[in-house]
């Protein structure tokens, strides 16, 4: 009798065990980061997991960067203080947003060309997309 067929229940198939997928990553906009920082920061981090439905980690570095931009929106205040109520109020609406962080590598032409050459080449698209379909129209 061969090894393999008597353990044949024991050993896995390999067709049958796959890896589970990666969980999609969730992405919040500045002022929904502002909100659940000021919410954890104020309550307690299993209150705004509960809320907000995510996860522990999300919700901490949230509250550190609230924490951040309060305080430095504290110091930014200070040193307007003897400015008009313009600024001030400019300010107060600049804070209400964690700013998002820059993911992937950083552009070789600077963020300006950069821009610029994206949407050249967006408008490079649509044209040849128009093209193409006044091409298949006639013939």
């Amino acid at each position: 009798m061969c090894v393999l067929t008597k353990y044949k229940n024991v050993i896995p198939d390999m067709k049958k065990t796959r890896r589970k997928s990666k969980e999609k990553y969730k992405t919040f906009n500045s002022s929904l980061r502002f909100e659940i920082g000021k919410y954890e920061a104020e309550n307690s981090n299993k209150q705004a997991v509960d809320r907000d439905q995510v996860k522990e980690s999300t919700v901490r570095s949230f509250k550190v960067k609230y924490l951040a931009l309060q305080k430095s929106f504290a110091k930014s205040v200070l040193a307007q203080s003897s400015s008009s109520a313009e600024n001030t109020s400019a300010v107060a609406v600049l804070s209400k947003y964690i700013p998002l962080k820059k993911r992937g590598r950083k552009s070789l032409l600077g963020e300006e060309m950069d821009d610029q050459l994206h949407q050249y080449v967006l408008q490079l698209r649509v044209w040849s997309l128009r093209e193409w379909h006044y091409c298949k129209c006639i013939s």
